[in-house]
């Protein structure tokens, strides 16, 4: 009888405690899904400008729109659009590289980096973006496929000759700190974090390198994945975010990788929901909380990255339309 009695009792208890768990999960909305932090599946046309040429890349800078229009020199093919009125972008200054391919663009306060295949490296002074004026040049044989800002360095990535570093405090007496000692090869993009580690990707891998002594980066490790090729970065703080692409199929995706531990560089999110290209045709930007990454057929994918382990897709513009090359 006692026992039978303590088994009710029990029993009771039990049903008591989960019936008190779920009132819990279904009444509180502490344990609801947390909505993502930003919203922008609303992304609109607010306005267009229209010239021949292929695009490989495009920057946004202080109210401007810098365009790197490919090999159309006869209309300019570095080109700077007043933004003012965003429903008529307006060309309001060009530069002309005749017979050579203005490839990438990148800026830190007053100054434009250009990259140019074929020739090198320009670099404007951009106080004023509509009379901007050439203030330091670096011809080479490399073949320059992006340039990054980070302090008062310049690090340009290439093909021909690999990872070039330099000193650009003085623009017009540019001084190369190092030069080829992270070796050639594929080096479709790259990124520098507040920690000083570069990341380069290389299609079948993304190496990285610690530069806090510029003169002499070292390498320091490397991330592979199975049956997927890397070919876009950015750095926010100590976080990588690459991007990827299958090597068999038209799949392409995220990568987050934490480099905060230098000894630890690892990969802590994926995310592969759509299709992409093969470089240039990609490109990746960092604003606040969202990624962007302008994946080639799959247009333009937003994704918040309030919490890096957990990136979330929020929206998706231009499918279907002329494939952007960057972002």
């Amino acid at each position: 009888m006692g026992w039978e009695h303590m088994q009710r009792t029990t029993i009771l208890f039990l049903l008591t405690i989960t019936l008190f768990i779920l009132s819990i999960l279904f009444a509180s909305p502490s344990i609801a899904v947390k909505p993502p932090a930003h919203s922008i599946s609303d992304i609109g046309l607010l306005g267009s400008a229209v010239f021949p040429g292929d695009f490989y890349d495009v920057l946004y800078h202080d109210g401007y729109l810098y365009l790197a229009d490919g090999r159309q020199s006869y209309s300019g093919n570095l080109k700077v659009l007043d933004l003012t009125d965003l429903s008529s972008p307006q060309v309001v200054a060009t530069d002309d590289f005749p017979g050579d391919t203005v490839y990438r663009l990148a800026a830190e306060g007053d100054i434009l980096s250009v990259a140019i295949h074929g020739y090198g490296m320009v670099l404007y002074d951009i106080s004023d973006p509509e009379n901007m004026e050439r203030v330091g040049e670096m011809p080479t044989g490399n073949i320059i496929n992006d340039v990054v800002f980070h302090g008062d360095l310049l690090y340009v990535f290439g093909q021909t000759v690999g990872l070039t570093i330099i000193d650009y405090s003085i623009p017009g007496d540019l001084q190369i700190i190092s030069d080829g000692v992270i070796p050639f090869g594929n080096n479709y993009a790259g990124a520098v974090s507040d920690n000083e580690i570069v990341a380069i990707p290389t299609g079948s891998r993304i190496s990285f390198y610690d530069v806090s002594t510029p003169e002499l980066p070292v390498e320091l490790s490397y991330l592979s994945l199975d049956q997927r090729n890397f070919y876009e970065v950015v750095a926010d703080g100590n976080m990588f975010y690459a991007g990827t692409r299958s090597t068999f199929m038209n799949s392409g995706g995220v990568a987050v990788i934490d480099a905060s531990d230098t000894e630890n560089i690892h990969i802590i999110a994926q995310r592969t929901p759509f299709g992409a290209d093969f470089p240039p045709h990609v490109g990746m930007l960092i604003d606040g909380d969202l990624l962007f990454y302008a994946a080639g057929q799959t247009g333009l994918v937003t994704y918040d990255i309030t919490d890096p382990a957990d990136p979330t897709q929020i929206s998706m513009f231009g499918e279907g339309m002329p494939y952007p090359p960057d972002v």
